[in-house]
């Protein structure tokens, strides 16, 4: 009796999510029953600018979430979309509030939270926009400073028309987008991002998050630990700025001005304009009213930083050593100092650095051979652009620490 129940039960969940399926989702909006094809025509309308070849809201998304379109075909539509950046700004906006649309229909609807065998069995549209939109609720959720809070909701119960909260919200989905183009499918993305929460991160794990082609400072594993490990690296230079602390953590605390000065440096706006290649990572550290960052210089420079380009003069950018303290094994022993870092994936957002920071200590405080440098405090190192996925991001807090003397 218990199974026929089950099967009836089955049966009927199956029946309404196709029926769902082929309701025009302009019902639950007006309450006027429009055809699906009607619905095309006034998202391609309201959305997309009239001389875009872009396809309308509903097919692109169908487009870039299943796994019957060939990776060639998604990597240049999504390239077709964010080309959209230079030649229109406005038309980029409209084209991301459209797709923002059809994922909020989603995820009002039952493709939201059905159970994953209705998924396996029908690998419908609704279905997998449903799970484009938990991804991107989930994305939201991983930066504090969204109105989401930390929350694992829904990403449309929030005013969508408060400025602030649309930009965030293009820009995870212009996360989720570029993840797309290179996914199987979107419900294959999914997947992988609920594997890697449910799994302890690895060094290895963030050797893979680190930018391909850039330089970053080299340096030799003196202790590994399960969660953290010792480095001893070797000398590098950095192009940093002082400023005021805003209230965060990490690359926040100083705010985009900061992060463009130094950036502007890099690629020529110095009084040799000469364009210098993109390191990792970005290295920053904050501290009462003040806060630091630094640019890691290209190899060309560790040896010798005063033969890199001079900054402009108003531009508050000075050329030093590295922040790690010592800079060579000449100066002291690997042996006897080192710099302890935790690693986390996610976004480096002021909550979670505080958090890190305190872990990091902990854990430095209860270790038998190491303990905190006098007058060293914790530094952030990010390795990633803004555009990556937080569960592919490389972070990494850090503090100089010395070996402890036995008594």
């Amino acid at each position: 009796m218990e199974l026929t129940i089950a099967r009836v039960f089955r049966t009927a969940t199956l029946f309404a999510v196709v029926a769902s399926a082929f309701v025009p989702q302009e019902v639950h909006l007006t309450g006027g029953l429009t055809s699906r094809a009607s619905s095309v025509v006034k998202a391609s309308a309201d959305n997309l600018p009239k001389e875009a070849t872009i396809p309308p809201a509903a097919l692109l998304l169908r487009e870039l979430t299943s796994s019957r379109t060939p990776a060639s075909a998604k990597e240049a539509r999504v390239k077709d979309i964010f080309a959209l950046r230079a030649s229109s700004p406005e038309s980029l906006v409209r084209t991301l509030d459209g797709l923002l649309a059809e994922v909020d229909r989603a995820a009002s609807g039952p493709g939201r939270v059905l159970p994953g065998w209705v998924g396996r069995r029908l690998p419908l549209p609704l279905l997998r926009t449903g799970c484009l939109a938990r991804l991107l609720a989930s994305t939201l959720a991983a930066d504090d400073s969204s109105k989401l809070g930390g929350s694992s909701g829904a990403a449309t119960a929030v005013a969508t028309e408060d400025p602030e909260w649309a930009r965030q919200r293009r820009s995870a989905l212009s996360v989720l987008l570029r993840q797309l183009a290179a996914a199987k499918s979107v419900r294959a993305l999914e997947r992988e991002v609920r594997q890697r929460a449910r799994r302890p991160l690895t060094m290895e794990d963030m050797l893979q998050f680190t930018p391909e082609g850039l330089e970053t400072p080299k340096y030799d594993v003196v202790d590994d630990k399960p969660q953290w490990q010792v480095r001893h690296y070797q000398g590098f230079s950095t192009a940093a700025l002082d400023g005021p602390n805003d209230g965060g953590s990490g690359s926040s605390s100083m705010g985009p001005r900061a992060f463009q000065t130094l950036a502007g440096y890099i690629f020529g706006d110095n009084e040799a304009e000469a364009k210098m290649a993109m390191t990792t990572p970005v290295i920053s550290d904050s501290g009462g009213d003040r806060a630091r960052m630094a640019f890691v210089l290209p190899s060309d420079y560790w040896a010798a930083p005063n033969s890199a380009p001079r900054p402009r003069s108003n531009s508050g950018v000075v050329i030093e050593g590295s922040p790690f303290g010592t800079t060579t094994l000449e100066e002291a022993p690997s042996s006897q100092v080192g710099t302890a870092v935790l690693w986390f994936s996610g976004y480096a957002t002021a909550e979670t650095v505080e958090s890190k920071k305190a872990e990091l200590l902990r854990l430095v405080e209860n270790e038998s051979t190491w303990e905190v440098a006098p007058s060293s405090s914790p530094f952030v190192m990010q390795y990633n652009d803004p555009f990556t996925a937080p569960w592919k991001r490389r972070n990494e807090v850090a503090i100089q620490v010395n070996a402890k003397q036995e008594t």
